[in-house]
């Protein structure tokens, strides 16, 4: 009798374990997202997971659009407008295809920056098996005998890590070329995007396909959600605004037209990364003179997805769990 006790005991014990440790979660997700106590771990959950291209569900499961700006406003910087300037500097091309390497570091990361001097050699790429799986940055440079490459936009993910960033997000455009867009995407549907025009110049901020091809736009990809870094010379973030560190990948535009690649390391034992303040700051701070400050810069798709490829290898350390993540857009530099 004592042994039948003893078995039905212990599933009970069981489920009560289980309903307390369901409970428990709950009341600390609860508490996270909706206690006024628990405002800066909320602005650094909902900004983490806007601010990745896998992740952004958990935010949005709490909250609508709205409420998810209004949570990370105070990540940009309030003074003057976001949106940039469409008449910027003519360049003149001078034929230069000299690419510098450098490594870059912090009190958080480290990392490396491909200056290219050719900004007409900058074009973007997509998976070749859109809708089943991504491809391997690396993989996509040596497809194109590119020089060097770094991951590209947001993406809808595969059902497993391994396929990667099966999708781009919203649409994708190839030497003037929409070569992809969702079916619920429309041709005035505004998304931040990250594009390159005829003459190489940067453009980012909101715009829709229409208003891309107006603007003579040749490679585009997307990140919602994403404000760029720095707008006519200017920096959109404020020291301390920004509370998350990730692996990083950018893309910038000189004054002179020089483009530069961006890939900062993060998530490791003695690198937590960059916040998007650290990054703008590292730009300005470093690769700004006088007579050539940078002028635009935006962040790509970060954390696991952070790839930079350069003279046949992977030069920064990719954390992804099988290293290098597929992805569904890159950019790379033609030789």
């Amino acid at each position: 009798m004592k042994e039948a006790k003893r078995r039905f005991t212990k599933p009970v014990v069981f489920i009560t374990l289980l309903f307390q440790l369901i409970v428990s979660f709950a009341i600390c997700v609860m508490l996270v997202f909706y206690s006024p106590f628990f405002n800066t771990i909320k602005k650094f959950v909902v900004s983490s997971a806007m601010q990745s291209g896998t992740h952004q569900w958990i935010a949005e499961i709490f909250y609508n659009q709205a409420q998810i700006d209004e949570i990370t406003s105070d990540n940009n910087n309030t003074g003057g407008s976001d949106q940039q300037s469409l008449v910027g500097p003519t360049f003149t091309n001078t034929g230069d295809s000299t690419i510098n390497e450098y490594h870059v570091s912090g009190s958080h990361f480290s990392g490396y920056i491909l200056e290219i001097k050719d900004r007409l050699k900058v074009k973007v790429a997509m998976t070749q098996t859109v809708g089943r799986k991504g491809e391997l940055t690396s993989a996509i440079a040596k497809r194109f005998d590119a020089i060097a490459a770094i991951n590209g936009g947001g993406f809808v993910p595969g059902a497993k890590e391994s396929d990667g960033g099966k999708t781009p997000s919203n649409f994708v455009i190839h030497n003037g070329n929409v070569v992809f867009q969702d079916k619920s995407w429309g041709d005035d549907d505004k998304v931040n995007v990250i594009a390159l025009d005829n003459n190489g110049t940067l453009i980012v901020d909101e715009h829709s396909i229409n208003e891309l091809k107006k603007l003579n736009v040749s490679e585009a990809v997307t990140m919602n959600n994403f404000k760029p870094l720095i707008v006519n010379g200017k920096g959109r973030y404020k020291k301390g605004s920004d509370v998350s560190r990730a692996p990083r990948t950018s893309i910038a535009q000189r004054k002179d037209g020089t483009i530069l690649l961006i890939a900062l390391n993060g998530r490791q034992v003695t690198e937590s990364g960059a916040t998007f303040y650290e990054e703008q700051q590292m730009l300005l701070d470093n690769f700004s003179s006088t007579n050539n400050p940078v002028i635009t810069a935006t962040s790509l798709d970060g954390g696991g997805s952070t790839t930079m490829y350069y003279n046949g290898d992977i030069i920064n350390e990719p954390t992804a769990q099988f290293g290098e993540r597929p992805v569904a857009t890159a950019f790379y530099v033609e030789k």
